[in-house]
């Protein structure tokens, strides 16, 4: 069995797709139930591995970008007061 969060994390969605390609349509579902992929209870009755592959796969990208707009700022963003950079009482002219 793989984690298909690790596989991505270390990889792409092609890493992904590929690690996936090599199991078995089985094997395709015990990720499915093993992770709660299956929110509409139609994964594990379809009979074609494409199509539970392409569950997995929206599933973990969309988990793993699910908070991503609160990890990290910009690179462009103001600071904020009292952050390094941020104008303060006394760097703040008159």
């Amino acid at each position: 069995m793989i984690d298909p969060f690790a596989v991505f994390a270390e990889g792409d969605e092609t890493a992904l797709r590929s690690r996936l390609g090599e199991l078995s349509l089985e094997q395709l579902r015990d990720i499915i139930s093993e992770h709660g992929m299956d929110h509409d209870r139609l994964a594990m009755k379809w009979k074609a591995p494409e199509r539970v592959i392409d569950r997995i796969v929206e599933r973990v990208q969309s988990r793993t970008a699910k908070g991503s707009a609160f990890r990290g700022r910009p690179e462009h963003a103001t600071p904020r007061h009292g952050e390094a950079g941020a104008p303060t009482a006394d760097t703040l002219p008159g």
